[in-house]
């Protein structure tokens, strides 16, 4: 039997895809957290079912994490401490867009921002001649999609392509490799950081030899 139900929205009151949800057993909540097979439609993936001691512990370590990096750089330093990616990435659904049909198209990172301005782009995952691109927006993906399509279609520097805003495994996927990357960025900035300090230290230690005369 359930007691409590919330839907979490964002600062617009947009609903953000996920609920808490209060019961008044305990051993209704723990059956709930252990069947992972449990779909919203029978064409859905399962959902992701955290107790609330596991939701805020993935919550607080994100939290510490980002306040420690914006501590460290407003001092002009790097966060020492080690990042790592949680086992369950929270992230809203809808924001990715993918881009393919990308190969011998003359493109840029640059002329899908200006394609998408004034539609929030966050984000744009695209070296030169990748096949794919992927653009995270602050809002829906969808909306603006369907802002830029002329025709119904998609073109990108003066050619057609295939777009589909992510959704499910491959939504999820996306995020899971986002939080990887940028853990080993300050992971690799911390580990540089070490090694020319400690280089630096050496050095120091050394003096110089001056000539009597």
């Amino acid at each position: 039997k359930m007691s409590y139900v919330k839907l979490r929205k964002d600062a617009e009151s947009q609903f953000k895809g996920s609920v808490f949800i209060e019961f008044v057993e305990q051993a209704d909540a723990d059956k709930l957290v252990a069947n992972k097979e449990l779909k919203f439609t029978p064409e859905s993936d399962p959902l992701m079912i955290l107790s609330r001691n596991d939701y805020f512990k993935s919550k607080n370590q994100n939290v510490k994490q980002e306040k420690n990096v914006k501590r460290e750089m407003q001092m002009g330093g790097t966060y020492e401490g080690k990042h790592e990616v949680p086992e369950h990435v929270e992230y809203e659904k809808g924001k990715i867009l993918k881009i393919s049909g990308l190969e011998g198209v003359e493109t840029s990172r640059e002329d899908m921002k200006t394609l998408f301005e004034g539609h929030a782009v966050s984000w744009v995952t695209f070296n030169k001649g990748d096949p794919e691109a992927c653009i995270r927006f602050e809002g829906s993906a969808q909306e603006a999609l369907d802002k830029v399509r002329v025709d119904e279609k998609f073109m990108l520097s003066g050619k057609e392509a295939s777009t589909v805003v992510l959704d499910g495994e491959e939504e999820e996927a996306y995020w899971k490799k986002s939080a990887h990357e940028k853990a080993e960025f300050f992971n690799k900035k911390n580990r540089k950081r070490k090694f020319d300090g400690g280089r630096g230290g050496r050095g120091r230690g050394r003096g110089k030899r001056y000539r009597r005369d």
